[in-house]
């Protein structure tokens, strides 16, 4: 059973062409690790499987952070944190930009001060624990099915929080950047066409990413 298991990861995901890698290692995201619980040993399991039986290290990016507002230094933070072993992990990360369904109302207005703020204390915090720090951005966000706090979406911001990440990124040699965008349009977090918005957010990617590669080639 666990031979197959790992025959099929192999050979249905991380040979594909496509499959994102970093390094030549094949990239598992850890969606929502922040709420496991006692999971070091399933975690050392999973990894140890494709090391032993196929030489091959896996690149883990873990969803460990607190999202907006939270602080490294925060005591309720330190606490958790203190029970989790990061040291399994490559890369450390949040999840959508860091905003929260609850997120009050002072930091949705002003989310884009909390979230610069918030990738710099976090990035950080990972860079003390000698671990990657993964970006994590938005167009907007709000449940079509249920209350929450809503992230209005606009191209324009997404293309500040881009920006902001970019001029981040600069300064490190570990260089990504994750959308969480699901293509379900459930959370209104999609950059895919649209007949409203058009090409908007996809333009976006494009134009800032070009500007930003012909930049780093001329340095």
């Amino acid at each position: 059973m666990e031979e197959n298991y790992r025959t099929y990861i192999k050979s249905r995901f991380f040979n594909h062409p496509n499959y994102h890698k970093q390094n030549e290692r094949p990239v598992v995201f850890l969606y929502d690790e922040i709420a496991l619980i006692n999971e070091t040993q399933a975690i050392k399991i999973f990894t140890n499987m494709f090391e032993k039986t196929y030489r091959e290290n896996l690149f883990l990016i873990a969803d460990s952070l607190f999202r907006i507002p939270s602080s490294p230094a925060g005591e309720v933070e330190k606490y958790f944190l203190s029970k989790k072993d990061i040291s399994l992990f490559n890369s450390l990360t949040g999840f959508l930009g860091f905003f929260s369904p609850l997120l009050e109302e002072k930091y949705v207005l002003n989310y884009n001060h909390y979230f610069v703020n918030h990738l710099k204390s976090w990035r950080e915090f990972a860079r003390l624990n000698k671990k990657f720090f993964t970006f994590t951005v938005i167009p907007g966000f709000s449940y079509i099915d249920k209350e929450g706090s809503k992230l209005p979406r606009s191209a324009q911001e997404f293309e500040r929080r881009i920006k902001i990440i970019l001029h981040l990124l600069s300064d490190q040699r570990y260089r990504e950047i994750r959308i969480d965008t699901w293509n379900d349009f459930g959370e209104n977090t999609y950059v895919e066409p649209s007949r409203k918005e058009g090409f908007s957010y996809l333009n976006v990617l494009r134009e800032t990413l070009d500007l930003y590669a012909s930049r780093v080639r001329e340095l």
